[in-house]
């Protein structure tokens, strides 16, 4: 097969080195006597032809003839060193050097090879030393001696490492019952040590599987083919046996149903023996070649070894998972630490799922492919490789290596002198600095507690010193499970099945002998009312409420739980033994339980599902709290929450009694506060004891010193706790008498939120309810919102996009509102799917992202979802029709600012998703009539930057003016900005650049440009950044990216490239240019530079910073 003639190739080529350096003189061969020289002659000949045996008789029969012919000497040498009779070669290459020391010089490079081949690193570095003194060395004779010198370097090194050890390196040929006069290679053993499977070569082009029971350690049966039609096939290989024995892995070249030649195949072990092969599709297999699979202990990671492009260079180490639904997800790159510009193959992991063997012959080693041992962190990430060390690894080419469960014996195939004829198999013992962890085995049966019945369950165990999840099990049909666990270690079980109550257990195997089993059968109870359950691994220190790590699996679970069961109420309550003073012991069990919530809600669960009722008693609390501290009506209070359940009804409060909220970003610090606090002079500040794990609101507590009131959700010295504050009844009548002496406006201010700064200082956007409630009402047509929808929010709820978007729309519709923020990927994922949201909303760099990653989205269900709506940066055409046919979901597209500018394109306005992707309907043009009910209540229109012409024809770029009901009166406090954003006419300059569409549209659309100021003007050429960030937003490499104008003496400005790349990308400025000149853009427009970077700038609410982008090229 295809591995097997890569390995070929090397050897050739270590042949041609050692037979070569006759070359490298360019002297005739030294001797006088013909008849030397026609065995000479012959004994080349011979060797040309791969008759090895032959031209070393014949090099012999010329040294009898004239014992004095150097060369003779030398070539005699190369040839036994080419046959790996090292110590011969050594011995023969010594007796030229003593007949002429000068003249056996350049031969020092074969020599050295070896002395390595013997395992005499530290005399071959010392030839290699003085080979490299020679002057007028070759290139090639410089290269290659360099690089042996850095190969014997690496053995003396990894030699101090590990001396001392007493290892003793014997390997065992397995005998005639598993070895024949063919080749046997690439091993498999089940982790029960009681099955070998192999590969046999039993024609020029054709490979067998066999099968050898494994009876006792040393002793083997007989070996036969497989059962079944699985060796019709001629050209296979690679084979490796999942280690309950149930499923076959291997690579194939199979006529009509391969995708590219060698492919990774399955096949399921039957009552008639193995099943017909199953080619694992195109997330697994390419147009190139894939070998080498090997399959987790849990049968739920498949690594292999693939030529794909996109690689670290020749062949890498992939990693595919198996999803819930039976399919695989697009194969992974292992990475930088594991591949390398070289090729990798040949993984193999061992049954504790911790330690993969593979082979490398560009990570640093003896030469060759070296075999190397890589380990799981206590992170359960990857560590580094190390190599297995002489003599495992020498000069020659490692192969496979499959490791027993045991962890002691390994077996490979090696071409040793007692071999049967080509490669046999052998084994031999692992050093310890090798071997995987030592191993138990468990297994057991997941059942109803009720019926009895076997459940089919997932299991996932945890080590309970690190919290790192080890190993996930899914069950058989019948609930049968069996599982590989390292020894040494106690392991947290927990189950998880929808409709049963969590089921979690310590199992102290710490002390379990290696190799023993144990038997855990389990009982999952069916969920209903009033059910309990205890965790038996949260646990805290003592006399203390913080958790211990070993907590954390159980919790986690939890989360999982509530996530999957999103109508479950439960109630936390702690417990303490009964030594000591009982109130002690019932504060410290109320402290426990309000760490474990306070876990909870870090993970992105509330720790309460709100009803509406629940909702107006707390706003009713909050708002008594408010006014019994004084805060009353036009008092302004600064509120930075993140998006918590309780934010939305402190929201609710502040209105309650008039009281202006200002909602800012949780990534304000001081200096933002403190330029908002000279601006609003607040009343208040309402903000959260902890956030992402660290102290929050106390650090703002040095600033507000003006007498300001200060509220906390949670405790903090000299803030008001408002989980804890509960306001007097004489509180609420006088909230009540003060509210009918002071009655509230539809057009009181309710925000004032602040723009995003992109030009300076933020500026205050106040905005009254009769200013939101078109907004909402706009929003609830996009998102086609019905009464009782469920809405999931992701954004913080600071600004248009969520406050008019999600806070007023869930009013309206009277339905759920799922608050989710900070962002994150999976957590966003599992709320629409489990909570069945209606509509919610993402970035395009995350729409982007998801189209680029299938495997994510094919786990996912979007079912429940009407539409998602998506804004904030020019939408690609590719990401909106690619949704829409692949996944049958509409993305709106959603122009908006605090400001009031409100530009909608939905599916109801704009049924195509291309034409949706790149234009907004012209909300409020006489002539255009459109059903959103906020079109009539706008009126929109284009002017030029210049002159402040009116536009009315197509694809000429002018700023968009705004005036109506959405429109906001003027910033805080800001006359003089207030006079530079609206016209004489009371239209409201957004400061953004749109064009009306072409003729063949009837010109009933406007496509956004970009930002006025980030325009970029080449030489006269106006030039939108944003245009070219939607073409280059869908070329396969880049994650991320931005474009900007830089400064330029003689055009004023270039165009500027600023890209995150993908996973194992690479791209240059010419592959940018190719791209976009594809898509046939003006000359004028291409870019002229190209930066890299991690991540592109954003302000907090996600919009990129272009004038930070302009830094990096100046």
């Amino acid at each position: 097969m295809k591995q097997k003639s890569r390995f070929r190739q090397l050897i050739i080529c270590c042949a041609f080195l050692l037979l070569s350096t006759l070359s490298f003189a360019q002297i005739p061969p030294q001797s006088n006597n013909p008849k030397a020289l026609k065995k000479y002659n012959e004994a080349l000949v011979a060797l040309e032809d791969n008759r090895s045996a032959e031209g070393i008789a014949l090099l012999g029969n010329a040294l009898q003839i004239d014992s004095n012919f150097i060369d003779a000497y030398l070539s005699l040498a190369g040839a036994l060193g080419n046959t790996k009779q090292y110590k011969k070669a050594v011995t023969v290459y010594e007796r030229a050097r003593l007949k002429d020391s000068i003249y056996f010089t350049p031969y020092l490079l074969p020599y050295s090879i070896n002395l390595a081949g013997l395992g005499q690193f530290e005399e071959a570095l010392a030839a290699i030393k003085k080979f490299l003194t020679l002057a007028d060395l070759s290139g090639r004779s410089l290269k290659a001696a360099q690089y042996r010198q850095k190969t014997y370097a690496f053995a003396l090194s990894t030699a101090q490492k590990n001396k001392n050890t007493g290892y003793v390196f014997a390997p065992k040929n397995l005998g005639d019952s598993v070895n024949s006069s063919s080749s046997e290679y690439y091993p498999s053993v089940t982790v029960t040590d009681d099955a070998l499977v192999f590969t046999r070569r039993t024609g020029n082009a054709r490979e067998d599987f066999m099968l050898s029971g494994i009876s006792s350690k040393d002793s083997f049966n007989k070996a036969a083919p497989l059962d079944g039609d699985i060796n019709v096939e001629p050209r296979k290989g690679a084979i490796t046996v999942s280690q309950d024995g149930d499923w076959m892995f291997f690579a194939a070249d199979i006529a009509g149903a391969g995708i590219g030649g060698f492919d990774i195949y399955k096949s399921v072990y039957t009552p008639t023996g193995w099943s017909i092969e199953e080619n694992l599709g195109d997330s697994i297999n390419t147009d190139f070649w894939e070998s080498s699979p090997a399959i987790s202990p849990d049968k739920r990671a498949l690594y292999f070894s693939s030529t794909r492009p996109g690689g670290y260079g020749g062949a890498d180490l992939y990693v595919s998972y198996l999803k819930p639904n039976g399919r695989w997800t697009e194969a992974v790159n292992m990475g930088p630490t594991i591949n390398t510009a070289g090729d990798e193959m040949a993984p193999f992991i061992h049954a504790d799922n911790q330690t993969l063997y593979f082979t490398s012959d560009g990570l640093p080693g003896y030469g060759g492919s070296d075999l190397f041992v890589l380990k799981k962190l206590s992170n359960g990430k990857w560590g580094t490789p190390e190599n297995m060390g002489y003599p495992i690894n020498t000069i020659e080419n490692e192969g496979s290596l499959a490791v027993a469960a045991d962890g002691y014996t390994a077996y490979y195939a090696s071409d040793r002198e007692d071999s049967r004829g080509g490669l046999d198999i052998y084994s031999f013992t692992l050093p310890a600095h090798a071997r995987p962890f030592k191993t138990i085995y468990v297994k057991g049966v997941v059942t109803d507690l009720i019926s009895k019945k076997g459940l089919p369950a997932n299991l996932e165990l945890t080590d309970n010193a690190s919290g790192t999840l080890i190993n996930k099990v899914q069950t058989d049909e019948l609930g049968n499970y069996f599982i590989t666990l390292p020894e040494g270690k106690d392991y947290t079980f927990t189950v998880n099945r929808k409709g049963y109550l969590f089921y979690s257990s310590a199992y102290a195997l710490s002390g379990a002998a290696p190799d023993s089993t144990y038997v855990k059968n389990i009982a999952l109870e069916p969920i209903k009312l009033a059910s309990s359950f205890v965790f038996t691994q949260v646990l805290f220190e003592n006399n203390s409420f913080a958790l211990l790590p070993p907590s954390l699996p159980e919790l986690n679970k939890l989360v999982q739980i509530l996530e999957e069961n999103p109508s479950m109420h439960i109630q936390i309550s702690g417990h303490t033994d009964n030594v000591g003073d009982k109130e002690y012991n019932q504060e410290l069990s109320q402290n426990r339980a309000k760490e474990v919530c306070n876990y909870l809600q870090d993970r992105g669960v509330s720790p309460k599902r709100l009803t509406y009722q629940e909702i107006h008693e707390t706003v009713e609390r909050y708002a008594g709290s408010f006014f019994e501290q004084g805060m009353r009506k036009d008092d302004i209070a600064i509120v930075q929450l993140p998006n918590v359940v309780e934010l939305p009804m402190v929201y609710l409060a502040l209105s309650k009694l008039g009281v202006i909220c200002s909602p800012v970003p949780m990534q304000y610090g001081a200096y933002e506060i403190t330029s908002i606090i000279d601006e609003t002079n607040p009343k208040a500040f309402i903000s959260i004891q902890t956030f992402n794990g660290n102290s929050h609101a106390e650090k703002f507590s040095t600033i507000f010193n003006n007498g300001e009131l200060t509220f906390s959700l949670g405790s903090i010295d000299g803030f008001i706790d408002l989980h804890q504050y509960q306001p007097s009844e004489q509180s609420f009548n006088d909230q009540q008498s003060y509210a009918d002496d002071n009655p509230a406006s539809a057009n009181d201010i309710f925000t004032i939120c602040w723009t995003s700064g992109t030009t300076g200082t933020p500026k205050g956007v106040p905005r009254s309810h009769n200013l939101w409630l078109p907004m909402a009402k706009a929003a609830a047509f996009v998102s086609e919102t019905e009464e009782g929808d469920t809405l999931l929010n992701p954004f913080p709820m600071i600004n248009m996009a969520s406050i008019g978007g999600f806070l007023f729309n869930w009013l309206l519709c009277k339905g759920k509102l799922i608050q989710h923020h900070p962002f994150d990927l999976n957590v966003f994922l599992a709320q629409i799917t489990d909570e069945k949201v209606k509509y919610t909303i993402a970035p395009p760099a995350i729409m982007n992202m998801l189209l680029n990653n299938p495997a994510i989205l094919d786990q996912q269900d979007f079912s429940s979802l009407r539409s998602i709506g998506c804004g904030g940066a020019p939408l690609s055409e590719w990401m909106v029709e690619s949704f829409q046919n692949k996944y049958n979901l509409t993305v709106q597209n959603i122009f908006g600012s605090n400001e009031g500018a409100t530009l909608l394109s939905s599916r109801n306005e704009i049924e195509d998703p291309n034409l949706r992707a790149k234009y907004f309907p012209r909300f409020g043009v006489e002539g255009l009539d459109w059903s959103n009910p906020v079109s009539k209540l706008v009126r929109t229109k284009l002017v030029d930057v210049e002159t402040n012409e009116e536009i009315q024809e197509s694809s000429r770029p002018g700023e968009l003016l705004i005036s109506g009901a959405t429109v906001f009166d003027g910033y805080w406090n800001a006359p003089d900005a207030n006079a530079e954003v609206f016209d004489d006419e009371g239209y409201f300059r957004t400061g953004d650049l749109f064009e009306i569409s072409p003729e063949e549209t009837q010109q009933k659309y406007y496509k956004f440009c970009g930002r006025c100021k980030d325009l970029i003007i080449r030489g006269g050429m106006n030039i939108s950044p944003e245009e070219l960030d939607n073409l280059l937003s869908s070329h396969p490499k880049l994650l991320e990216v931005a474009v900007t104008g830089y400064e330029d003496e003689i055009l004023g400005e270039k165009v500027g490239v600023v890209a995150v790349l993908a996973k194992g990308e690479t791209i240059s400025l010419e592959d940018i240019i190719d791209y976009l000149k594809a898509k046939e853009i003006a000359k004028y427009k291409l870019p002229e530079d190209l930066r890299i970077i991690d991540a592109l700038p954003k302000n907090p609410v996600g919009k990129v910073l272009r004038r930070e982008l302009k830094e990096l090229f100046s």
